[in-house]
């Protein structure tokens, strides 16, 4: 008795097998991309902070320092940084921008800390009064992840405190934001 001969070509079975090993492959690609090119870690913390005297005009300056803190993947590019001063004095909130002192850094690498200098103009606080004010920080950065490949940009909000910086009750530097 002979065979028949099988007809040249795939079959239903092979198909469906090649199918399935495409999309296990193409799977683990985009896992291997996504975990690649996910955000490291970054965290910001007021650790300093400076008061001045009156002025005639009655003004105060608020210098403060934000440090920002990488992880350790992936370095950080700012391409951003808004930060404002948030409180509350006689049932009006307040908030005052603050402008920054100096530029931002331009890639920080990976595990090392940066300081930012931010300096604030306090018109509006009455002479004596000593509110509790938050420090809020808006970002936006991007990580470097390999070589020149950068991620999408990333906006961050974080808030730190709240602290009595003007009338210097209980601080404790350094507050840390989240």
């Amino acid at each position: 008795m002979a065979k028949t001969p099988h007809p040249s070509g795939w079959n239903t079975k092979r198909y469906i097998l090649a199918a399935l090993v495409g999309t296990l492959v193409a799977t683990a690609i985009v896992i291997a991309v996504s975990a690649i090119f996910r955000p490291d870690q970054i965290s910001f913390s007021v650790t300093h902070d400076a008061l001045t005297r009156p002025s005639k005009s009655g003004s105060r300056s608020l210098n403060l320092v934000v440090t920002t803190n990488t992880g350790d993947r992936s370095s950080v590019q700012y391409r951003s940084l808004i930060v404002y001063l948030l409180f509350t004095q006689g049932g009006t909130v307040y908030e005052l921008p603050v402008g920054l002192v100096g530029p931002l850094p331009p890639l920080q690498p990976p595990e090392t800390t940066a300081n930012i200098s931010l300096a604030c103009d306090l018109w509006g606080v009455p002479s004596g009064a000593t509110p509790m004010i938050t420090v809020q920080v808006l970002a936006v950065v991007r990580f470097k992840v390999v070589g020149l490949l950068y991620t999408r940009p990333y906006n961050i909000k974080v808030s730190c405190g709240p602290a009595n910086y003007i009338g210097r009750k209980n601080v404790t530097l350094p507050i840390a934001c989240n």
